[in-house]
């Protein structure tokens, strides 16, 4: 478990971060604070299940860049073993001084994006059903 000021460190800075999916032809940021109708057209169902999730950086400490290509092609793979229907999608700083490649894991349970999370030793996830506004689901 991380100490309480890494915590809230971690916390603001996870809820500052700009999520972005990329689909084909466009990009849709993804918000905490307001629905995601960006996401409409994105979904199979009004209601389904979504999750963005990365491997890189685990529990949010800095690793070299080839290590995480690695973990991200890893996720990747386990995913589509699993024949999950899943994006590119990415953190970014609002500053741009760093970028986290992710995925956006489409019509699954938030339990396998959780997993994931936890298999990859991420301190957080977002989560989100539909429209709805997504939220942070904290894994440390």
């Amino acid at each position: 478990m991380l100490s309480e000021p890494r915590t809230a460190e971690l916390s603001a800075a996870y809820l500052q971060t700009i999520y972005q999916v990329k689909f084909e032809r466009r990009s849709v940021r993804l918000h905490l604070d307001r629905s995601n109708v960006g996401l409409a057209t994105a979904l199979h169902q009004n209601r389904s299940s979504w999750a963005l999730v990365g491997a890189v950086n685990p529990m949010s400490r800095t690793y070299p860049v080839k290590h995480n290509q690695f973990r991200q092609r890893e996720l990747e793979r386990a995913l589509r073993r699993r024949k999950a229907v899943f994006f590119p999608a990415s953190g970014l700083a609002p500053d741009g001084s760093w970028h986290e490649p992710a995925v956006w894991i489409v019509d699954q349970t938030h339990q396998l994006a959780e997993m994931l999370g936890y298999r990859y030793a991420q301190a957080a996830i977002v989560i989100g059903q539909g429209q709805l506004p997504g939220r942070l689901r904290w894994l440390i």
